[in-house]
C-alpha cells in the first residue's frame, strides 16, 4: 500500500463513517482509512453512487453486483472484485457466478445476457468504445435504459478501480467476514 492508514480519524465525522463501515462490512474498510480519512467530501461521490445503485437502477440487484465485480475483474482491481461480492453476500444473493470470471463462455454458468454484458464491459472497458456487432448484441438482450445502466455501472467501477490501485489497496477478504 502506498498510502498509510489512518487509524484514529480525526473528527467526528469520520469516526462516525468508520464506525458505519465496521457495522456494515466488518471492518474498517482501507479507501476509508487511506483515501477518506484525507479527503472526507469525497465520501458524498461515493453515497451519490451508492444512492444512485439503490434507488434509480432497474437491473437485478445480482446483475449489478455481477458486473461491477467483472469490471473489477477485468481492472484487477482484487478490493472493488471482494467488495462487490460482499455486498451481494450481505443481501443474501448467490455469488457462484463470481467464481468464473475467467471462464465466461463456460456451459451452464452464464446466461447469452450475461456473456453479452461481459463482451460489451470488455470492450467498452479496454478500447473506451464499442464496435456496431457488439451493441447490436447488447441490444438483442438488454432494453436501452439497461445498457445505459450497464454503461454507468462501468464508469463507476472505473472510477473506484483507478482511486484503489493506484494506491496499490487490495482485497479487505470482505467474503470472509460475511
Amino acid at each position: 500500500m502506498r498510502i498509510s492508514p489512518i487509524e484514529q480519524p480525526p473528527t467526528l465525522f469520520m469516526r462516525f463513517v468508520y464506525w458505519m463501515s465496521k457495522r456494515k462490512l466488518g471492518k474498517v474498510i482501507t479507501p476509508i482509512k487511506t483515501l477518506y480519512a484525507r479527503k472526507p467530501g469525497w465520501l458524498w461521490v461515493s453515497q451519490l453512487f451508492e444512492h444512485i445503485q439503490k434507488t434509480q437502477l432497474k437491473l437485478p440487484k445480482l446483475d449489478g453486483f455481477l458486473y461491477k465485480a467483472y469490471v473489477a475483474h477485468l481492472n484487477n482491481c482484487s478490493f472493488c472484485e471482494d467488495i462487490a461480492q460482499a455486498l451481494a453476500l450481505s443481501k443474501k444473493l448467490d455469488i457462484r457466478k463470481f467464481k468464473h470470471f475467467d471462464e465466461p463462455d463456460a456451459p451452464g454458468i452464464y446466461t447469452d445476457a450475461e456473456r453479452t454484458a461481459f463482451r460489451y464491459l470488455e470492450e467498452a472497458n479496454r478500447t473506451r468504445n464499442v464496435s456496431d456487432e457488439t451493441f447490436a448484441q447488447m441490444q438483442q438482450h438488454f432494453s436501452e435504459e439497461a445498457i445505459l445502466e450497464i454503461t454507468w455501472l462501468l464508469a463507476v467501477e472505473n472510477y473506484y478501480n483507478v482511486l484503489n490501485k493506484a494506491f496499490g489497496i487490495t482485497s479487505d477478504e470482505l467474503c470472509l467476514l460475511q
